[in-house]
Protein backbone atom coordinates (compact mmCIF):
# COMPACT_ATOMS: atom_id res chain seq x y z
CA UNK A 1 0.00 0.00 0.00
CA UNK A 2 1.20 3.64 -0.71
CA UNK A 3 2.32 5.66 1.43
CA UNK A 4 -0.13 8.45 -0.58
CA UNK A 5 -2.98 5.81 -0.45
CA UNK A 6 -2.31 5.33 3.47
CA UNK A 7 -2.43 9.33 3.96
CA UNK A 8 -5.49 9.43 1.90
CA UNK A 9 -7.41 7.01 4.37
CA UNK A 10 -5.56 8.35 7.24
CA UNK A 11 -6.86 11.73 6.78
CA UNK A 12 -10.59 11.19 6.93
CA UNK A 13 -10.27 8.78 9.47
CA UNK A 14 -9.26 11.19 11.96
CA UNK A 15 -11.78 13.20 11.06
CA UNK A 16 -14.31 11.14 11.50
CA UNK A 17 -12.91 10.24 15.40
CA UNK A 18 -12.58 13.95 16.39
CA UNK A 19 -16.70 14.24 15.28
CA UNK A 20 -17.42 11.50 16.86
CA UNK A 21 -15.77 12.64 20.73
CA UNK A 22 -16.74 15.53 20.04
CA UNK A 23 -20.69 14.83 19.59
CA UNK A 24 -20.65 12.29 22.47
CA UNK A 25 -19.49 15.16 24.81
CA UNK A 26 -21.62 17.69 23.20
CA UNK A 27 -24.03 14.84 24.46
CA UNK A 28 -22.95 14.94 27.59
CA UNK A 29 -23.10 18.20 28.37
CA UNK A 30 -26.64 18.49 27.30
CA UNK A 31 -27.53 15.83 29.55
CA UNK A 32 -25.84 17.51 32.44
CA UNK A 33 -27.60 20.50 31.88
CA UNK A 34 -31.05 19.66 31.78
CA UNK A 35 -33.45 20.75 34.24
CA UNK A 36 -36.91 20.42 35.40
CA UNK A 37 -39.25 22.61 34.26
CA UNK A 38 -42.58 20.92 34.87
CA UNK A 39 -43.60 19.42 37.85
CA UNK A 40 -47.99 18.54 38.08
CA UNK A 41 -49.48 17.12 41.30
CA UNK A 42 -52.14 14.77 40.52
CA UNK A 43 -54.76 13.87 43.62
CA UNK A 44 -56.79 10.71 42.44
CA UNK A 45 -60.05 8.88 44.27
CA UNK A 46 -60.78 5.58 44.86
CA UNK A 47 -64.76 4.26 45.23
CA UNK A 48 -65.54 2.31 47.31
CA UNK A 49 -62.10 2.36 49.50
CA UNK A 50 -61.95 -0.51 51.35
CA UNK A 51 -59.37 -3.15 52.17
CA UNK A 52 -60.64 -6.38 50.26
CA UNK A 53 -62.38 -6.47 47.45
CA UNK A 54 -64.12 -9.66 45.84
CA UNK A 55 -63.59 -11.11 41.96
CA UNK A 56 -65.75 -9.19 39.84
CA UNK A 57 -66.11 -5.98 41.92
CA UNK A 58 -65.27 -2.84 40.23
CA UNK A 59 -62.82 -0.74 41.96
CA UNK A 60 -62.96 3.03 40.57
CA UNK A 61 -60.29 5.11 40.20
CA UNK A 62 -60.62 8.74 39.37
CA UNK A 63 -58.72 12.13 39.55
CA UNK A 64 -59.75 14.77 42.51
CA UNK A 65 -59.45 18.26 40.58
CA UNK A 66 -62.65 19.17 38.17
CA UNK A 67 -60.53 22.21 37.70
CA UNK A 68 -59.49 23.83 33.89
CA UNK A 69 -56.41 24.49 34.49
CA UNK A 70 -53.12 22.53 36.73
CA UNK A 71 -50.57 24.25 38.60
CA UNK A 72 -46.59 23.71 37.95
CA UNK A 73 -45.66 23.29 40.75
CA UNK A 74 -42.23 24.84 39.74
CA UNK A 75 -43.02 28.50 39.31
CA UNK A 76 -47.02 27.82 40.49
CA UNK A 77 -47.89 29.21 37.03
CA UNK A 78 -51.45 28.38 36.21
CA UNK A 79 -51.37 26.25 32.84
CA UNK A 80 -55.04 25.68 30.65
CA UNK A 81 -56.20 22.52 30.57
CA UNK A 82 -58.50 23.06 28.02
CA UNK A 83 -58.27 21.63 24.61
CA UNK A 84 -55.11 19.40 26.13
CA UNK A 85 -54.88 15.79 25.64
CA UNK A 86 -54.71 14.14 29.35
CA UNK A 87 -52.72 10.79 29.80
CA UNK A 88 -51.87 8.70 32.89
CA UNK A 89 -49.80 5.31 33.14
CA UNK A 90 -51.19 2.56 35.58
CA UNK A 91 -49.24 -0.59 36.97
CA UNK A 92 -51.00 -3.05 38.96
CA UNK A 93 -48.71 -4.85 41.02
CA UNK A 94 -48.73 -8.50 42.59
CA UNK A 95 -47.74 -7.44 46.10
CA UNK A 96 -44.75 -10.79 46.23
CA UNK A 97 -43.58 -9.26 42.59
CA UNK A 98 -44.07 -13.02 41.74
CA UNK A 99 -47.21 -13.54 39.69
CA UNK A 100 -46.39 -14.58 35.99
CA UNK A 101 -48.87 -13.43 34.38
CA UNK A 102 -49.05 -14.07 30.35
CA UNK A 103 -51.11 -11.38 28.14
CA UNK A 104 -54.01 -11.62 27.22
CA UNK A 105 -54.87 -13.94 30.04
CA UNK A 106 -55.12 -10.34 32.17
CA UNK A 107 -55.42 -10.50 36.31
CA UNK A 108 -57.43 -7.47 35.58
CA UNK A 109 -60.03 -6.21 32.99
CA UNK A 110 -60.42 -2.00 32.66
CA UNK A 111 -63.74 -0.64 32.17
CA UNK A 112 -64.22 2.94 30.82
CA UNK A 113 -67.49 4.62 30.38
CA UNK A 114 -66.42 6.88 27.51
CA UNK A 115 -65.59 5.22 23.83
CA UNK A 116 -63.79 8.64 23.23
CA UNK A 117 -60.86 7.25 24.99
CA UNK A 118 -57.91 5.15 24.38
CA UNK A 119 -57.21 2.27 26.07
CA UNK A 120 -54.18 0.42 25.86
CA UNK A 121 -52.89 -2.68 28.03
CA UNK A 122 -50.41 -5.11 28.56
CA UNK A 123 -48.92 -7.14 30.80
CA UNK A 124 -44.99 -6.34 31.63
CA UNK A 125 -41.56 -6.49 32.92
CA UNK A 126 -40.80 -10.66 33.30
CA UNK A 127 -44.94 -10.83 33.54
CA UNK A 128 -45.15 -9.17 37.60
CA UNK A 129 -47.36 -6.10 36.51
CA UNK A 130 -50.74 -5.15 34.72
CA UNK A 131 -49.82 -1.99 32.85
CA UNK A 132 -52.46 -0.03 31.00
CA UNK A 133 -52.46 3.45 29.76
CA UNK A 134 -55.61 5.69 29.78
CA UNK A 135 -56.63 8.76 28.39
CA UNK A 136 -55.51 9.89 24.83
CA UNK A 137 -56.60 11.12 22.19
CA UNK A 138 -59.92 11.92 24.84
CA UNK A 139 -59.87 16.06 25.21
CA UNK A 140 -61.00 16.31 28.89
CA UNK A 141 -59.79 17.63 32.24
CA UNK A 142 -60.98 14.55 34.05
CA UNK A 143 -60.67 11.00 34.11
CA UNK A 144 -62.59 7.67 35.61
CA UNK A 145 -61.75 4.11 34.81
CA UNK A 146 -62.75 1.18 36.93
CA UNK A 147 -60.41 -1.91 37.58
CA UNK A 148 -62.03 -5.01 37.91
CA UNK A 149 -60.53 -7.56 39.26
CA UNK A 150 -60.60 -11.39 37.89
CA UNK A 151 -57.80 -13.48 40.20
CA UNK A 152 -57.24 -13.35 44.04
CA UNK A 153 -54.13 -11.86 45.87
CA UNK A 154 -52.68 -8.79 47.37
CA UNK A 155 -52.07 -6.23 44.89
CA UNK A 156 -50.76 -2.31 44.50
CA UNK A 157 -52.00 -0.01 42.01
CA UNK A 158 -49.40 2.42 41.32
CA UNK A 159 -49.44 5.39 38.75
CA UNK A 160 -46.45 6.25 36.93
CA UNK A 161 -44.87 9.08 39.03
CA UNK A 162 -42.05 9.83 36.46
CA UNK A 163 -39.27 12.13 34.63
CA UNK A 164 -40.19 12.36 31.12
CA UNK A 165 -37.76 14.44 28.77
CA UNK A 166 -39.80 16.26 25.72
CA UNK A 167 -41.10 19.05 24.11
CA UNK A 168 -43.45 22.05 26.29
CA UNK A 169 -46.92 21.15 26.54
CA UNK A 170 -46.96 24.75 24.78
CA UNK A 171 -45.73 23.53 21.58
CA UNK A 172 -46.97 20.09 21.90
CA UNK A 173 -50.87 21.48 23.23
CA UNK A 174 -50.73 18.13 24.49
CA UNK A 175 -50.30 15.93 28.17
CA UNK A 176 -49.85 12.74 25.98
CA UNK A 177 -46.73 11.44 26.25
CA UNK A 178 -46.28 9.44 22.79
CA UNK A 179 -43.77 7.14 22.10
CA UNK A 180 -41.71 6.97 18.82
CA UNK A 181 -43.47 10.23 17.20
CA UNK A 182 -43.21 13.99 17.05
CA UNK A 183 -44.61 14.14 20.85
CA UNK A 184 -41.36 12.26 22.20
CA UNK A 185 -38.54 14.35 21.88
CA UNK A 186 -35.17 15.07 24.11
CA UNK A 187 -35.68 18.76 24.35
CA UNK A 188 -33.53 19.63 27.17
CA UNK A 189 -35.97 19.92 30.19
CA UNK A 190 -37.65 17.48 31.97
CA UNK A 191 -41.28 16.93 33.20
CA UNK A 192 -42.35 15.17 36.63
CA UNK A 193 -45.82 13.92 37.25
CA UNK A 194 -46.39 13.00 41.02
CA UNK A 195 -49.39 11.12 41.99
CA UNK A 196 -51.38 10.92 45.19
CA UNK A 197 -54.59 8.77 46.64
CA UNK A 198 -57.07 10.97 48.42
CA UNK A 199 -57.69 8.12 50.32
CA UNK A 200 -58.45 7.87 54.74
CA UNK A 201 -56.52 4.83 54.34
CA UNK A 202 -54.38 3.36 51.39
CA UNK A 203 -54.32 -0.46 53.29
CA UNK A 204 -50.55 -0.41 54.34
CA UNK A 205 -50.64 -2.64 56.57
CA UNK A 206 -51.03 -5.55 53.98
CA UNK A 207 -47.19 -4.84 52.98
CA UNK A 208 -46.44 -6.27 56.60
CA UNK A 209 -47.24 -9.48 55.63
CA UNK A 210 -45.54 -9.49 52.32
CA UNK A 211 -42.75 -12.48 51.91
CA UNK A 212 -40.53 -9.74 50.21
CA UNK A 213 -36.81 -8.35 51.18
CA UNK A 214 -36.51 -5.67 53.56
CA UNK A 215 -35.03 -2.99 51.32
CA UNK A 216 -38.04 -4.00 49.18
CA UNK A 217 -40.39 -3.33 52.18
CA UNK A 218 -38.90 0.07 53.08
CA UNK A 219 -39.06 1.26 49.92
CA UNK A 220 -43.05 0.51 49.82
CA UNK A 221 -43.35 2.29 53.22
CA UNK A 222 -42.01 5.21 52.19
CA UNK A 223 -44.56 4.97 49.15
CA UNK A 224 -47.51 3.66 50.86
CA UNK A 225 -46.96 6.76 53.95
CA UNK A 226 -46.98 9.70 50.95
CA UNK A 227 -50.03 7.99 49.48
CA UNK A 228 -48.47 7.46 46.15
CA UNK A 229 -49.78 3.66 45.82
CA UNK A 230 -52.82 2.02 47.33
CA UNK A 231 -53.24 -1.58 48.26
CA UNK A 232 -56.04 -3.95 48.47
CA UNK A 233 -56.77 -7.44 48.59
CA UNK A 234 -59.01 -9.55 46.46
CA UNK A 235 -60.49 -12.80 48.38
Amino acid sequence: MSQAFKFFIFIPLCVFILFSLTWLTSCRIIDNNVEVVYQFKQHLNIYPEKKIYHIGDTIWVSNSSHESFIINEINQEKISLNDKLLNIHFRIYDAEFKSQWFYPNKPFDIYIETKVAQLLENVDTNNQYFYFNYGCPEKSIYFKFGVIPKTKGIFIIAPDNNSFQYHTFQQTDSFCNYTGNQYDAYFGQITEYIYYFDVANNNGELNSSNPIEEKEKEHLKKLTENKHIYWFKVD
